[in-house]
């Protein structure tokens, strides 16, 4: 665990590390390759109250939004195909249980605030811009499921749960106990960046086959470079899910997280538990005591990929996904925080 005085925050140290990210993530050109992307609310159509008998409203469901709308009966309320004995009646239980149409009023203001599709569009743009010939979205639906998946995926779309970004301090949230490092990320600023991290995940997944710890964060640093170059103009706080006083933290105690994962031998782990705690969400990284915010070395991860690309100015950001060997990107980047 990182001792007391290594939370000491060394401010100079911090303006150097501030100046040198400016002028990194430039907006590519995208003259050609415009997607234009307009969310389209499936939830409400789905959760109104229109008397229609929940037959019917499946069949015109499936007619207006076709196969996304059986790859979410299937996937999201895991309810089957319509035509299967038990669809109609899980549908109906679905939307007639009381503890959802009392989301449903939140759900709507939050919704009817939100203006994303400029965002967005320019988002996957700069993602067709910069990863030519591979799939990007031609839809984007909002759902909701009961506070199931955040996000899901198919081939051609992809979709968020609008009831996953009601505000940190949503009393629906205190209901299902969801702590509050959790809640950070449960807010629109949020919503573009979880579609881009969320469809990178989905069509370039970690495919070395190694379970290491090293492998873990490499692939996560390559996520989130990914996500800052197709939103070059977001803040590393909303990059990394913190607020600022936490990226501060990590800032001020990188050298010293990495001296300690290296030290006590984390990096080539391949215990589970250990991939856990520093990789996965939580309160704090429990390795660099509680005064970390959880996830901290993902900081590490991204400086390493930012040095790797630095070193490496011919390589595309598709290449980059595709390399599969974390410790020659790790090499490769002379990372020395």
């Amino acid at each position: 665990m990182l001792t007391k005085a290594t939370t000491v925050i060394l401010a100079s140290a911090t303006l150097m590390t501030m100046t040198a990210c400016g002028g990194e993530f430039r907006h590519p050109d995208t003259s050609g390759c415009r997607v234009e992307l307009t969310v389209r609310p499936f939830y409400k159509d789905l959760m109104a109250r229109d008397g229609v008998p929940t037959a019917q409203k499946a069949q015109n469901l499936e007619t207006l939004y076709g196969h996304y709308f059986s790859t979410f009966c299937q996937g999201e309320l895991r309810i089957g195909r319509r035509g299967d004995v038990s669809y109609v009646d899980e549908l109906d239980r679905f939307l007639s249980a009381p503890e959802n149409a009392e989301v449903m009023s939140l759900c709507d203001s939050v919704y009817d605030g939100i203006d994303i599709d400029a965002k967005m569009s320019d988002a996957f743009s700069c993602f067709r811009a910069l990863f030519p010939g591979r799939p990007y979205p031609t839809d984007v639906y909002c759902h909701f499921s009961g506070f199931n998946d955040r996000m899901f995926v198919d081939s051609t779309f992809i979709s968020f749960g609008i009831e996953h970004y009601l505000g940190p301090k949503c009393r629906f949230y205190d209901w299902l106990q969801i702590p509050p490092y959790a809640r950070r990320t449960r807010d629109t600023p949020w919503i573009v960046s979880d579609l881009v991290k969320a469809w990178i995940y989905a069509t370039m997944p970690e495919t070395s086959g190694r379970e290491d710890v090293l492998t873990a964060l490499i692939y996560q640093g390559k996520t989130l470079y990914a996500v800052h170059s197709c939103l070059p103009d977001i803040d590393e706080a909303t990059l990394f899910g913190m607020s600022d006083e936490q990226l501060e933290w990590c800032r001020a105690n990188e050298s010293r997280m990495w001296a300690y994962l290296a030290e006590h031998k984390l990096l080539y782990s391949t215990v589970l538990l250990d991939r856990s705690k520093i990789v996965n969400e939580a309160p704090f990284t429990a390795y660099f005591g509680n005064k970390s915010p959880g996830r901290a070395s993902l900081y590490c991860a991204y400086n390493i990929v930012r040095g790797y690309m630095k070193t490496h100015p011919e390589t595309t950001l598709g290449q980059l996904m595709d390399n599969p060997d974390a410790q020659e990107i790790l090499q490769s980047s002379r990372y020395n925080p």
